[in-house]
């Protein structure tokens, strides 16, 4: 049996504006998307619902990148 790995990209603030133009290519060029932020707004699940109706697996992650300890809790999901 073979699994095809599809590969994966972070995309901080993919919600909105050019965060959310990438990860949408993104999507579309067959990657899985993970979208990392902080306290993302009201906003960001209709545009994370945009994304999900790709065949792309898209999950948000909250994240602090000025933190450097929650990057490693970020990537390991």
């Amino acid at each position: 049996m073979t699994h095809s790995i599809r590969p994966v990209a972070i995309v901080t603030g993919g919600w909105r504006g050019i965060g959310f133009g990438v990860a949408k290519a993104l999507a579309g060029a067959g990657y899985d998307v993970a979208i990392a932020g902080l306290g993302a707004p009201n906003g960001a699940s209709e545009a994370l619902g945009e994304l999900r109706q790709s065949s792309a697996k898209i999950n948000y992650y909250e994240s602090d990148l000025a933190n450097l300890d929650r990057h490693s809790a970020t990537v390991a999901h």
